[in-house]
């Protein structure tokens, strides 16, 4: 058993007094110093109280980036698995052009005649036909949509004679 180092209490009179052992009451019966209340439970700190708000923050960061980007990446994957002889590409670097052959890992690209280069197939960013053009056709509606909510300026009418 280990010693126990005296207690000082301070009495109803201020003075101090020396106890050894447990936390016991004073004379005029207050728990002594150190003592927990009668009828009250000392606040429990669980050592693993700071996973709650580290969860959460994880739990924000997994639909704000994480998840996102996996969805993503697999559309993209899905879009190189894809890929077909004739179909036209744009890279990573953007330079276009038409796929020429394809094997597993490397695309051929016909970027005009008798020009060919080779890229890995992981540098396709992207089908011309599909993504580029589906943004072109919503550029063409907004633009449509904006021509009609303008009003039309007024040509200057020219004299005769006047060019």
């Amino acid at each position: 058993m280990l010693p126990t180092a005296p207690i000082y209490v301070l009495t109803q009179n201020g003075v101090p007094s020396e106890q050894g052992g447990a936390p016991t009451e004073t004379t005029a019966g207050e728990p002594a110093a150190g003592s927990e209340p009668a009828g009250q439970d000392a606040p429990s700190s669980s050592p693993f109280g700071f996973l709650g708000p580290i969860a959460i923050i994880f739990v924000i960061f997994w639909i704000l980036i994480i998840g996102p980007e996996r969805k993503a990446r697999k559309k993209q994957e899905a879009m190189r698995g894809a890929l077909k002889k004739g179909d036209e590409v744009m890279t990573t670097g953007g330079m276009f052009g038409k796929i020429a052959s394809i094997d597993e890992e490397k695309v051929v690209l016909q970027i005009a005649d008798n020009v060919r280069v080779r890229y890995l197939r992981n540098a396709i960013q992207g089908r011309v036909g599909d993504e580029f053009e589906a943004k072109d056709g919503k550029e063409k509606a907004n633009d449509k949509a904006n021509d009609k909510a303008k009003p039309k300026e007024a040509e200057p009418k020219l004299e005769p004679g006047e060019d």
